[in-house]
């Protein structure tokens, strides 16, 4: 942590020394206590591990990112650029949909009968896919009519993709225990955390560029969200008193009610 926050300093001078007539980069207005404060802490935190308190130097990470997030929001701006934002969610979905098929198992023999023995892992495969494809075919027609973002549409975006980024652990636990409850129940809870950070960062890029008429009308209210929130929820129950396989069932059904939707907006958009 000391040495990518030293290499990240001296990144910033470098970019700053090579660029001194660049008013956006002056308009940032960093300071050095942005970056000499999490050092500190970072510090404090090895001399906490190396007396006191062990995991202090986790801890201290912690809290130097959550500093540095706080310093670098206080100077934050409107973005017009989400080019390289739309290429790191593309790079982060692409990596989660190759690390789920890598946790298929291979078949113990050349049988057909020991490959359809595999046969609850490669639906888990297939649900897991459509729901990581999901994610990013929304993503994609969204920054295709956004203008503009801030941090917080950012940190949305980016709480979607942590919790994505646990489908590939789901996927397994789910088909090693496809039958019970709890590992149903967890993975429509990880898909109900997807969709309201879905939710939050629509929400926020609406609430910066309220003259976007295609933004405001390709989301003229939240009812797809509520509606996979609403259905999951349902079938969690019916989980609970039931089957609890239904419960991974009704993830792929609400996204199929959430392209219905998608459908009855592009055609909403083409007579705008």
């Amino acid at each position: 942590m000391i040495f990518s926050n030293i290499s990240h300093i001296i990144s910033v001078v470098v970019v700053f020394g090579a660029n001194h007539s660049k008013e956006k980069l002056e308009e940032m207005n960093i300071q050095r206590s942005y970056f000499i404060i999490p050092i500190l802490i970072i510090a404090i935190g090895f001399i906490l591990s190396f007396t006191l308190f062990t995991p202090g130097i986790y801890v201290a990470s912690f809290v130097s990112i959550l500093l540095s997030i706080l310093f670098h929001r206080r100077e934050a701006a409107e973005l017009e650029d989400t080019e390289r934002f739309e290429a790191l969610i593309d790079a982060i979905i692409a990596i989660i949909i190759t690390v789920i098929v890598l946790e298929i198992p291979a078949a113990a023999n050349g049988s057909l009968a020991a490959l359809l023995e595999l046969r609850i892992e490669f639906i888990a495969y297939a649900v897991s896919f459509i729901v990581c494809f999901h994610v990013w075919n929304f993503t994609y027609n969204l920054f295709n009519i956004v203008n503009k973002i801030n941090h917080r549409a950012i940190w949305s975006v980016a709480s979607a993709l942590f919790f994505l980024s646990l489908i590939p652990y789901l996927t397994t636990y789910v088909a090693m225990n496809f039958h019970d409850f709890v590992p149903q129940f967890i993975y429509g809870v990880n898909f109900i955390i997807i969709n309201t950070c879905s939710f939050l960062a629509t929400y926020e890029m609406k609430k910066i560029d309220e003259s976007n008429k295609f933004l405001n009308a390709s989301f003229d209210n939240y009812n797809r969200f509520a509606l996979n929130i609403v259905i999951t929820f349902i079938f969690m129950a019916i989980g609970y008193l039931y089957y609890p396989p239904i419960i991974i069932i009704s993830c792929l059904f609400s996204i199929v009610l959430t392209w219905i939707f998608m459908i009855k907006q592009i055609n909403l958009l083409d007579m705008l």
